[in-house]
């Protein structure tokens, strides 16, 4: 029989296969605890924008008539009250928000975090502040993206995203049952025992989520190394601009605010019918202005995006929605929309947050059979085993493994 036909018919015959199988247990065992939290938390924060209207709905309602405030307008009110504190944020009001949203970021060189306000969208008065601290919803935030931990909780996310990959790569290559008993592989047979059904909904939850896990496992490693991704995805992937757009670096020495609000004129000037969605401050000294204006009667996330150089005030690029842009760009700008389900409303959302307990399943009903299949017996073992005598060894083989509890250990029978 060739190779091929074996790898079809006959799989676990292979004994590569019993070493990827191995690599998934452990790496499993191993990361079990860390794949639960993020399973848990990330379905809940599926709905963070809509548990945040509900927990403080002061912060999202204003009654207001007149022109939004101004970018300057805003920095005169809340730097002042801030003097540690730069901007680095400005949303606009948009569905199911009225007020503007800021985010300030530390000075450079001062110790301390971001802090998240709600101002009037007319007055620019302060309504409310949020920290990272404030509320059960912000911890959870924390929790979730940086462990409570910072950058070295981010950069732990990163690692657990590529232990994430492996064992979604992993796991295809163990659930492949053979081609006699592939379509029995991807049901859970609910009338057998509870280790069987347990083993189904493992095999069978695998499956049926493997692609969705496998995006939220590499969108996690973006989201600690965005722009090496970006340059690893460039070398596989077309795209117009691996690097962002840079402030020129001669006028380090005099860096200026002043020119918003002729940027602001400009894009007004450039595209009379779009709104200004949002504005990203320079926070280094080769780092732009980026002002987004929204995409109108669309889920798509891109818009039309103005680069300004943060020491002359100048446009230095342009991305225009209407622009043909390759596939890589495409992918990059999908990715924190896909990550998070912030597209299709509610329905999308509510797939996302079944789809999101996924892991956590996953990891709960592997260590099940982890437990049945070898730990249990050897705890029994160990138990009722003379003192004299020679503890018995692990089963390590599939094989044996099925033998002794009656369990599949892949395909759910010989092959």
């Amino acid at each position: 029989m060739s190779i091929l036909k074996r790898l079809i018919a006959k799989p676990r015959s292979f004994t590569a296969r019993e070493w990827i199988f191995q690599i998934h247990l452990w790496a499993g065992l191993i990361v079990a605890l860390y794949v639960l939290l993020m399973s848990v938390t990330g379905a809940a924060l599926v709905y963070r924008e809509e548990l945040e209207r509900v927990t403080d709905p002061a912060l999202y309602k204003a009654e207001a008539t007149g022109p939004l405030a101004s970018p300057q307008l805003i920095e005169n009110r809340l730097l002042s009250h801030y003097p540690d504190l730069r901007m680095s944020f400005i949303a606009y009001p948009e569905k199911g928000r009225e007020t503007i949203q800021i985010f300030l970021a530390p000075q450079p060189g001062v110790e301390g975090r971001s802090t998240q306000l709600f101002v009037h969208p007319v007055t620019a008065e302060v309504l409310g502040e949020v920290s990272p601290q404030a509320t059960w919803l912000s911890w959870l935030q924390d929790l979730h993206f940086n462990l409570l931990t910072g950058r070295t909780g981010r950069i732990a996310n990163g690692i657990g995203g590529f232990a994430l990959t492996l064992l979604t790569l992993s796991g295809i290559v163990v659930w492949w049952p053979g081609a006699r008993h592939w379509l029995r592989a991807m049901s859970i047979d609910w009338r057998r025992g509870w280790k069987r059904v347990n083993y189904d909904l493992h095999s069978a939850t695998g499956f049926w989520t493997l692609a969705v896990v496998a995006m939220w496992a590499i969108t996690g490693i973006y989201f600690t190394w965005a722009t090496e991704f970006r340059q690893v995805l460039s070398l596989v992937l077309p795209m117009h601009n691996v690097t962002q757009p840079e402030s020129a670096a001669q006028f380090v020495a005099q860096p200026r605010a002043g020119h918003l609000d002729q940027m602001l004129q400009h894009v007004a000037q450039a595209n009379p019918s779009g709104i200004v969605m949002s504005i990203a401050y320079p926070l280094n000294p080769k780092a732009t202005y980026r002002i987004t204006l929204a995409p109108q009667g669309t889920w798509h996330p891109r818009g039309d995006v103005f680069y300004f150089d943060q020491y002359t005030g100048r446009q230095i690029a342009l991305m225009r929605r209407s622009d043909p842009q390759p596939i890589g760009d495409t992918v990059m700008e999908w990715i924190g929309t896909i990550h998070f389900g912030d597209f299709g409303g509610w329905p999308v959302k509510a797939v996302w947050v079944l789809l999101g307990i996924a892991p956590g399943l996953l990891t709960v009903t592997g260590t099940l059979m982890w437990w049945n299949r070898w730990a249990s017996k050897r705890a029994a073992n160990w138990r009722s085993a003379p003192p004299a005598t020679t503890r018995p060894q692990p089963v390590w083989s599939m094989e044996q493994a099925e033998e002794r509890t009656g369990v599949p250990t892949i395909s759910g029978s010989s092959d």
